[in-house]
């Protein structure tokens, strides 16, 4: 019989925190499931780790691979799953005792494709939680995405969800196979989210997200990293098209492309935001006579739409009014 969820754990070089990730998931409330740790060619003590725990839990299977990139890691994973339905913990978090009970049974109650829950973010030096309530988003009742937009306006958080296994494999959805670890959640939470018909997001912080860590890719984004997304997004627009998708989702796609840029801009090392900003200017200047940012009001605040209009007429500029907190504030964040 097929357990009721596989969770799929990607390793790399996380020996700090692996124990208490492994911890969380074997402890779980909800005993049937399959633990299917991908480690990505670890050089660490992490292979010595996930053997120690596999010689003590049978549910525990060990893939190991050379180094090949999270997208490539999560892609591997999901392939040897089983389960009725899929879920991801990066190997750095740690998941609350009874978060796959709660979400396996408000997935089998209503039948769901995905069913998510809020995390809370923790700070890895001084262990300050914050849960973003996701006020703005429909909570606790059974939706459309495509036709409730609300879950786009949530950061790609994918593994605080579990997915119906079939969704993933019936429509073809698999993590983009890029190098590194960065921005792969950005396609597949948006593929995810398009071709779902029953999404619930419950009122309830079940994941422990870990933020300012050396190893963490959410610090200070470099030259190497800047690009990136933008490699999603084409992935974006290749899914969409190859699987004539609607208009509508083209068009939400667009919208969430540019959700984005003032979180990169302001995380980026200071002396690349010109070159960021002009690269974004080539990007708006294409896009822009397709996008309608009217019809997805809710995801463009005003200043959301002055930031793309201060990129659009001059990079130069918006870098430098990004010198005055003042403007920051009242312009860039979100």
């Amino acid at each position: 019989m097929s357990p009721k969820v596989s969770v799929v754990v990607p390793v790399y070089n996380v020996e700090r925190y692996l124990k208490q990730c492994l911890d969380s998931i074997i402890n779980q409330s909800l005993k049937d499931i399959e633990i299917i740790c991908v480690d990505d060619g670890s050089t660490d003590s992490c292979p010595a780790i996930l053997a120690l725990y596999a010689e003590k839990d049978s549910r525990i299977k060990i893939i190991t691979k050379p180094n090949s990139g999270y997208g490539n890691t999560m892609n591997v994973g999901v392939s040897h799953a089983t389960g009725e339905y899929l879920g991801i913990v990066e190997s750095d978090d740690y998941i609350d005792e009874y978060m796959y009970e709660t979400l396996y049974n408000v997935g089998k109650e209503h039948d769901l494709d995905i069913a998510k829950s809020l995390f809370t973010s923790f700070d890895n030096e001084t262990n300050d939680k914050a849960t973003d309530k996701c006020d703005y988003v429909t909570k606790n009742k059974v939706i459309c995405p495509s036709e409730d937009n609300s879950p786009f306006l949530l950061t790609p958080s994918i593994w605080s969800a579990i997915y119906k296994l079939s969704l993933l494999r019936d429509n073809d959805i698999k993590f983009n196979n890029t190098p590194g670890a960065s921005y792969q959640d950005t396609a597949f939470f948006f593929k995810t989210h398009i071709v779902a018909t029953k999404y619930m997001l419950i009122d309830r912080s079940l994941l422990f997200y870990r933020v300012s860590h050396s190893e963490s890719s959410s610090t200070r984004i470099g030259a190497n990293k800047m690009f990136l997304v933008l490699g999603e997004w084409k992935e974006v627009f290749r899914y969409i098209s190859e699987k004539k998708l609607s208009q509508v989702a083209m068009q939400m796609a667009y919208v969430l492309k540019y959700s984005g840029v003032p979180w990169l801009f302001l995380r980026l090392e200071r002396n690349l935001r010109y070159k960021y900003a002009k690269r974004i200017q080539q990007e708006l200047k294409n896009d822009y006579p397709k996008i309608n940012f009217t019809k997805f009001n809710a995801m463009v605040p005003s200043k959301r739409l002055l930031t793309y209009k201060l990129i659009k007429m001059s990079p130069l500029l918006f870098v430098f009014l990004a010198n005055f907190r003042v403007f920051v504030k009242k312009v860039i964040e979100y």
